[in-house]
């Protein structure tokens, strides 16, 4: 932080002028500084005069050249460092806007800890300020080298901890108890462990990777006042099932994400988490699974939302290795969930086939009770879409579709924005369909859409959704 030498040449008259200041200013207070440190070796010299002076007045002398020394060097940092003229408060509020936006594993080369780092003053700062070490990600593939560093980390942030992410190893030993602690107490990252007892009860936020069921049902019932919970490749553990499987209420949760691995036999796991959670006042919804695993799971996610009535954003990904195209009983079910969520508002679908995407928007073009209050549509279909596989009737599909969507009417919403992604996609350009008026027809939809103020893209995946 100690500035660039700078010649006084280069300064107009004012800043000179006051750099001459403090040139002085800092002169006198490290001569004085100077002073001070000899007068306190004194102290320590058997032979010097005072030595026989009466012991208070020592002790008083030497504590008031003390107080003098740490002043001084208050003011030298000062002139080093103007920043620290800033007030802690606002100093404390620039720390917090440091922070990543996510849970990220402890670091010396980002904040906080980095913060720490800096100076004495920051260094003070940032360690007393819980809401600084109020969010962390236990990665435990490095759990030997986090098994000090996590116990200092929940002691800094005090009751503040309210965003968790735990990442276990994707292993057969999944389980907390055998992970970590080895037959020991020293690194224990169970729910029922001590080492995250005092933070479960306030957590708002967590996210688990490879958990087992019997540890996400378990980590629910302590802490009840999520906000936002995800779970992400959750794992079956037959050796470990929970033993109660009463209903688990989370009264704040607001957003809720569960995402299986690709293996069926998770189907029964993602089952009973969804059969378990009244979530009364949800918001968003995620849910990750294979399409059979779905078409299974599908009574169960009616049920489920029909205990959340404010659900307004929902994402569904169905991604199977060598899928076929949908069964019917797929699409169907997937029409059946959506179909009872009335206040959707956003909806992402990420898919193998396109199949389930037409039925949709063919859902969205016949009924106006379908997705009524829908604003925003985000599709993706994972496998290429190749010369000659896309039709002038695709088109049509997603004209009429859109088009019946693109002005607000009593109970039915604007659609806002449509968004269409494939890994890559090439028209036909030899489509025997293919005609100018259609092509005029499908134009003249397209900018009456634009005006309308509704946001288009269909194609590769794409960074920013452009303008229509």
């Amino acid at each position: 932080m100690n500035p660039e030498p700078t010649s006084s040449h280069c300064l107009c008259p004012a800043t000179a002028s006051s750099t001459n200041q403090m040139n002085i200013q800092n002169f006198r207070l490290r001569l004085r500084l100077s002073e001070i440190e000899a007068q306190l070796l004194q102290f320590g010299d058997e032979t010097h005069p005072r030595r026989g002076e009466n012991s208070r007045l020592r002790k008083e002398r030497r504590r008031c050249l003390l107080e003098e020394m740490t002043a001084i060097q208050r003011s030298l940092d000062l002139i080093i460092y103007p920043i620290l003229f800033i007030p802690a408060e606002i100093t404390s509020e620039i720390f917090l806007r440091c922070l990543p936006n996510e849970p990220t594993k402890p670091s010396a080369s980002i904040a906080p800890m980095l913060l720490t780092a800096i100076c004495r003053t920051w260094r003070s700062l940032a360690l007393g300020d819980p809401r600084l070490w109020s969010t962390l990600k236990v990665d435990t593939r490095h759990a030997n080298r986090l098994s000090n560093l996590i116990p200092e980390w929940l002691l800094r942030a005090g009751n503040m901890l309210s965003s968790l992410h735990i990442q276990l190893p994707n292993t057969d030993s999944r389980y907390f108890d055998s992970y970590f602690h080895d037959g020991s107490e020293g690194f224990a990252c169970n729910p029922s462990s001590s080492l995250f007892t005092d933070s479960w009860g306030r957590l708002t936020s967590f996210r688990g990777d490879s958990f087992s069921l019997e540890e996400c049902v378990e980590l629910l019932r302590r802490a009840e006042w999520l906000v936002r919970c995800e779970f992400h490749e959750l794992m079956t553990d037959p050796d470990h099932m929970p033993s109660d499987l009463t209903p688990l209420l989370l009264p704040n949760m607001r957003h809720f994400a569960i995402r299986a691995t690709l293996e069926e036999y998770d189907t029964d796991c993602l089952k009973t988490i969804v059969d378990l959670l009244i979530l009364p006042e949800l918001r968003s919804v995620d849910i990750f699974c294979t399409p059979h695993c779905f078409d299974i799971l599908s009574p169960s996610v009616l049920s489920f939302i029909q205990r959340a009535p404010h659900i307004r954003e929902c994402t569904i990904c169905l991604y199977e290795y060598d899928a076929e195209p949908y069964e019917d009983t797929v699409i169907t079910a997937i029409l059946a969930v959506l179909g009872v969520i009335p206040g959707l508002t956003t909806l992402a679908l990420h898919l193998d086939w396109e199949n389930g995407v037409f039925a949709i928007l063919d859902r969205i073009k016949t009924s106006n009770t379908f997705l009524s209050r829908i604003q925003t549509l985000i599709f993706s279909v994972c496998r290429d879409v190749d010369e000659g596989e896309w039709s002038s009737e695709y088109t049509r599909k997603i004209m009429d579709a859109l088009a019946s969507r693109s002005q607000p009417r009593p109970g039915v919403s604007q659609l806002l924005r449509f968004r269409l992604d494939f890994p890559s996609l090439n028209p036909d350009e030899e489509d025997e369909d293919h005609s100018d008026d259609d092509v005029d027809e499908q134009l003249f939809k397209l900018q009456t859409l634009k005006k309308n103020g509704m946001e288009i893209y269909i194609g590769p995946l794409a960074r920013v959704l452009p303008r229509a």
